[in-house]
């Protein structure tokens, strides 16, 4: 399957559902419009501008549609070749890069990240790779805050800088909390121990040997350049008084 979209969310402007066996029964499989209507029926509860719908039986896809708008602004329908991006799904593959690394010797996802990368501040030195794949390393979140603003003003540099000096949001393993902080670091060892950039070994180790073109083509850099047939993205905002 050409997975090349992002998990169905919410708050996303346009998403992936892949449906399984729940949705891949024989009733289903033979009554298009009764999905039709399950899915335009989710998309106006949440709000969805568009999304891309498979459905999986016995390993193949036995529908594959579009539903809504890719972009809003000019009423650009969503295709079969819209190329959504992928955004958090990107720490899906860099697990997968872990455990391509693990089963390839070079670590044990029970190893102290210190031991991979001296460089980082001696309080995260004890930090296992296990934890920050969990989200449970308890490390400061470099999506908030100031770190934010640095992002968005295009400084990541500044806000990996920033992070590495405040103080640990939680003790280890004492609580899970969604952190991109970890998968910082955890890209940083893949950058290490593959001996190439994090996004070269996902496209060759990953999505080329699994015949993923149109993710590899467009890559994890999708707000930096142009991307052929991408959705934009909408963030939903409370209306208010003003």
């Amino acid at each position: 399957m050409r997975c090349r979209l992002s998990p169905f969310k919410a708050n996303a402007v346009c998403s992936l559902l892949i449906l399984s066996s729940l949705f891949a029964a024989p009733s289903y499989a033979n009554t298009t419009n009764e999905v039709d209507e399950l899915v335009n029926q989710i998309i106006e509860q949440r709000k969805i501008p568009g999304l891309q719908l498979a459905i999986i039986k016995n390993g193949e896809i036995i529908k594959l549609q579009g539903y809504g708008q890719s972009n809003v602004q000019d009423a650009v329908k969503v295709s079969n070749d819209t190329v959504f991006p992928i955004n958090s799904m990107t720490k899906l593959f860099t697990g997968v890069a872990i455990m391509q690394l693990a089963q390839a010797g070079k670590l044990n996802v029970d190893d102290a990240i210190g031991t991979h990368l001296p460089e980082l501040p001696a309080k995260w030195h004890h930090l296992t790779i296990k934890q920050l794949l969990s989200h449970a390393s308890g490390l400061p979140n470099i999506l908030s805050g100031r770190q934010i603003d640095l992002i968005a003003n295009n400084n990541p540099k500044a806000a990996w800088e920033l992070v590495q000096t405040l103080p640990m949001k939680s003790s280890v393993n004492s609580q899970f909390s969604y952190n991109q902080t970890g998968y910082v670091v955890l890209g940083k060892i893949i950058d290490k121990l593959a001996q190439q950039p994090f996004n070269d070994f996902i496209i060759e180790q990953q999505l080329q040997k699994v015949g993923m073109p149109a993710t590899a083509n467009a890559g994890f850099g999708y707000l930096t350049y142009v991307v052929q047939n991408q959705a934009r993205q909408y963030i939903p905002v409370p209306l208010g008084n003003s």
